[in-house]
């Protein structure tokens, strides 16, 4: 005997049996009699176990051409503010020169046109020199910061427009059970995206991707207060809030996780999920070791074809050391089969074959299986991801 579980299947003499959430439900009810009145009809509209069907038993779901638009590596360029009037600290008699010698001596000898000529309409010249510098000066400070906010404004924008560009594409789980629902974007990532096997664990602070371009910084006696400005504009850190932080299982092809029982177990049946939703079973194979302990809250995998080879032959599940020998020995033919078709057709394409993610939340149960362990001493990713998830992750 054993407890029945949500999903079980009983046969007794023909008769099937499906235990569900709440409900069983029998494939020749009509010829059965309850004799027990703890079993009534379910009221399909009152519980919210029961789902309506959808489709036909024969209908297949296809996948739409994913709509994904592109990050650009944008730059904002900023620049320098104009340089100001040069400032002289000459004096006015020094500058005015030899005009101001013979202002003197047309001074001393009375001649009043020539002090005219040689002292006053100089020295007019020399007020309004310094008046157009100060009307420069002014007109100069109000247009570069009428600039600087434009720019200032221009990287706020650039801000919001990444962080909606990051939660779309990786949105969090809750949005992405919706994709199961309405199909809009169901198993959107394929092979040749480069988000493939990319996987959302939180969110977080993370800077701007676009760079922004400025002059270095040079040395200089009287540095220019609107280039102070500018430079505090373009260095201050311009950080998106709130956005998906993110993982490549093909990049980091073996990512630990370390943490409390119900933290790192709750960490990878999300990510589970995850891909299950976001990767089509044909692209993505999971692998899951666990201890018998976990078998409930792991009840789902067995729902999921992605824990299935094509030929629906060998689950790729283990609990105890029979199922990893199972597991163990289809990807030791498979290699074999693997070597053996790159001798006979050199040069062909192993493109189509899937991707595999081992979930370990056992350790004694991945170190019995030596095909894993070789792959773990690849240096560069073959095709498979690991996430331990036990204890004493492995140091590689």
């Amino acid at each position: 005997s054993a407890a029945l579980e949500t999903g079980d299947v009983i046969h007794i003499l023909g008769l099937c049996i499906l235990v569900g959430a709440g409900y069983i439900a029998m494939d020749d009810a009509d010829k059965c009699r309850i004799m027990s009145q703890r079993v009534v009809p379910l009221d399909q509209k009152g519980n919210l176990a029961y789902l309506e069907p959808t489709g036909t038993q024969n209908e297949f779901y296809d996948r739409k051409p994913r709509k994904k638009y592109k990050l650009d590596e944008k730059e904002i360029e900023i620049d320098s503010p104009p340089a100001p009037l040069p400032k002289t600290k000459i004096p006015l008699v020094l500058r005015m020169g030899s005009n101001a010698i013979m202002g003197g001596q047309a001074l001393f000898t009375g001649n009043i046109l020539g002090a005219v000529t040689s002292l006053f309409l100089p020295a007019m010249t020399q007020g309004i020199t310094e008046k157009d510098r100060k009307e420069y000066e002014e007109k100069r400070v109000e247009r570069y910061r009428e600039y600087l906010k434009f720019i200032e404004d221009e990287i706020a924008q650039e801000i919001r427009f990444e962080e909606t560009f990051f939660n779309d594409i990786f949105p969090d789980l809750n949005e992405t059970l919706r994709f199961i629902e309405n199909r809009s974007r169901l198993w959107e990532r394929r092979k040749i995206d480069d988000d493939f096997l990319t996987v959302r664990l939180g969110t977080g602070t993370i800077p701007m991707v676009a760079e922004k371009k400025f002059t270095k910084k040079k040395f200089q006696m009287e540095p220019d207060f609107l280039e102070l400005e500018m430079y505090a504009l373009a260095e201050r850190p311009s950080l998106l809030q709130n956005v998906p932080i993110t993982v490549s299982l093909r990049d980091d092809w073996v990512l630990g996780v370390v943490g409390d029982h119900d933290q790192t177990l709750d960490m990878v049946v999300k990510m589970i999920s995850y891909i299950a939703i976001t990767h089509a079973y044909d692209d993505v194979k999971m692998v899951l070791l666990a201890p018998e302990s976990m078998k409930q809250e792991l009840a789902f995998t067995r729902y999921l074809q992605h824990f299935w080879d094509n030929e629906r032959s060998v689950r790729f599940v283990a609990t105890d050391s029979s199922d990893v020998q199972a597991i163990t020995k289809y990807f030791r033919d498979r290699e074999t089969q693997r070597n053996d078709a790159k001798r006979a057709n050199f040069g062909k394409d192993h493109s189509k074959e899937p991707a595999y993610i081992i979930f370990a939340l056992d350790k004694n149960l991945f170190e019995q299986s030596e095909v894993f362990k070789e792959l773990l001493q690849d240096e560069k990713y073959r095709g498979f991801s690991f996430v331990p998830a036990f204890g004493n992750v492995p140091k590689e």
